[in-house]
């Protein structure tokens, strides 16, 4: 009888376990449980492993070059370096943009093969049904955008980077 009520039990914790998600499935259970939710995705994993992100909607921080480029790289040293491989072609109007970092956000369509032209190139994919491209926050922006105050950047505890605003000798005092 014991014996019996122990199998019991274990086949209705089994089926218990199989029911409840794993929190150990790699952090995708909001892309899994909500159908086209928007997922952030680093650059470097976009460009690592595209296929994985292929027909998503995602959010990421691309570095833009330079006006008339439909090209956004991983980063600047991708671009300096003419890293195709880690750029994305953004089917979406850059003209308003200057060259720095966004984040922009649509669905990936990961690339196949090179395309042809005057210059052949092989990327990662393209970002089309573009939803948003916004200038990413930096420390760098920050510590360049405060006329008037003697700005830099420090680490809390060695680990959290934060602006230190402080006003410049000489200026109005109470």
């Amino acid at each position: 009888m014991k014996r019996l009520a122990s199998m019991a039990l274990l086949i209705s914790v089994a089926a218990a376990c199989q029911q409840r998600p794993s929190s150990r499935t790699g952090g995708d259970s909001v892309a899994q449980d909500v159908p086209d939710a928007v997922k952030d995705v680093s650059a470097f994993a976009l460009v690592a492993d595209p296929a994985r992100f292929d027909g998503r909607r995602i959010s990421v921080k691309l570095y833009y070059p330079a006006r008339g480029s439909k090209l956004m790289f991983a980063g600047s040293d991708s671009y300096n370096m003419l890293d195709y491989p880690s750029s994305v072609v953004v089917n979406s109007d850059l003209t308003r943009i200057v060259e720095g970092n966004y984040v922009v956000s649509g669905r990936f369509q990961v690339s196949h093969g090179s395309r042809s032209g005057p210059v052949p190139l092989s990327t990662a994919g393209a970002i089309t049904e573009v939803t948003a491209v916004r200038l990413a926050p930096s420390m760098r922006a920050a510590e360049l955008d405060c006329p008037g105050l003697d700005c830099r950047i420090e680490f809390i505890e060695g680990l959290t980077p934060h602006v230190n605003y402080r006003r410049e000798k000489g200026a109005h005092e109470e």
